[in-house]
């Protein structure tokens, strides 16, 4: 899988962030990229959090609103892909 990804994040207060992602993923088969075999675009919401000086949350959720697999009439690709992608990061600096 070969993708693509873009942001725009806003500050709303000091340590807390709002923002939205656009994903494109392209599915492969083999891992020499030879035949593209689905395609998928995903958007959603992304928030960051600064808890503390060393500690912080970053979420995002993405939904597949486009896509397509090779010769299936479907309009998303729910064989390569998921319908949703959920990301929960919690991180501390030391």
């Amino acid at each position: 899988v070969v993708g693509i990804t873009g942001a725009l994040t806003a500050r709303v207060t000091e340590s807390f962030f709002l923002g939205a992602e656009m994903r494109y993923l392209a599915a492969f088969d083999g891992l020499t990229f030879g035949k593209q075999v689905g395609r998928a675009l995903y958007v959603g919401p992304t928030a960051y959090w600064r808890i503390s000086e060393n500690a912080w949350l970053s979420l995002a959720w993405n939904i597949q609103v486009a896509g397509h697999e090779n010769n299936e009439p479907r309009r998303l690709d729910l064989t390569n892909f998921s319908r949703n992608v959920f990301r929960i990061k919690l991180g501390w600096e030391f």
